[in-house]
């Protein structure tokens, strides 16, 4: 885990943001996640993941291609805008699709992706897929992003309890994807305030298939730093993971990103 301190305004900050991650291989081969952060001055800051959809080959280069798409993008307009946010996510969906090669193993690669982009006190962020993005304030989930999944879909028009979702056997159809054959749609939110106290969990399907979103806020309650909250956070994915290999079904890549905000 990596950890990141910036203050958010010249002088005396308001709050500090402190950075964590975290990534496994769960009980696959290879890993077909990816994630990174960049914070080039000391009002911005952007944070992003991505999985490689499996199935569809080459998912650890679609993943890395998306990420990097994306920091170098904000590095060059580090803006918290959700026209910025919007080009960055069509020019990552666009490495991704340029670089598919007809005949070999990435002919059909693609990826999911979650971004968080702040900038003084204010955060926009987005989504693609599965990959998911949590906002924490005051004890209690804010914000939790909608999968583009056909599971989702089923509960946003009631066939399907959402409690069912993690452990479905069609959890990981999803329905747009960086690098498919025609543009995504991109899912934006925000942007919001941020306070200290606050904290953002971007993570991959891996993570919360194995760790509900009651145990996820527990870790950030009960946590005094980024990398203690995703420390917690490995104890519950680290056996999980195991269980589920030993029924003879590899668990899962698992990534994350704590962000939080501390006073």
């Amino acid at each position: 885990m990596l950890t990141f301190l910036y203050n958010r305004l010249c002088g005396k900050p308001a709050y500090r943001i402190e950075t964590a991650t975290l990534i496994g291989i769960g009980g696959r081969d290879n890993q077909e996640d990816a994630l990174a952060y960049a914070v080039p001055n000391a009002q911005a800051g952007c944070w992003v993941i991505a999985d490689g959809v499996g199935g569809r080959g080459a998912g650890e280069i679609a993943s890395q291609l998306a990420v990097d798409s994306i920091l170098t993008g904000f590095r060059n307009t580090p803006a918290c805008t959700e026209n910025n946010l919007r080009r960055l996510l069509e020019s990552a969906h666009q490495a991704v699709f340029t670089a598919r090669r007809p005949n070999t193993a990435g002919a059909n690669m693609a990826t999911t992706a979650a971004v968080l982009i702040t900038a003084k006190n204010r955060a926009i962020w987005g989504h693609v897929g599965d990959s998911r993005l949590y906002h924490f304030r005051d004890g209690r989930l804010m914000h939790r992003t909608a999968d583009q999944s056909l599971l989702n879909m089923l509960v946003a028009c009631g066939a399907l309890p959402e409690a069912d979702i993690n452990h479905h056997p069609q959890r990981n159809l999803i329905l747009h994807a960086l690098g498919q054959d025609d543009t995504p749609a991109f899912c934006l939110h925000g942007p919001v305030s941020m306070q200290a106290g606050d904290g953002f969990l971007l993570c991959t399907d891996g993570v919360w298939e194995l760790v509900n979103d009651i145990e996820l806020l527990e870790c950030w309650q009960n946590s005094h730093s980024a990398n203690h909250w995703l420390a917690g956070l490995q104890q519950l994915l680290e056996p999980r993971a195991a269980e589920q290999n030993s029924t003879g079904k590899p668990a899962d890549n698992y990534s994350a990103i704590a962000v939080k905000l501390t006073a």
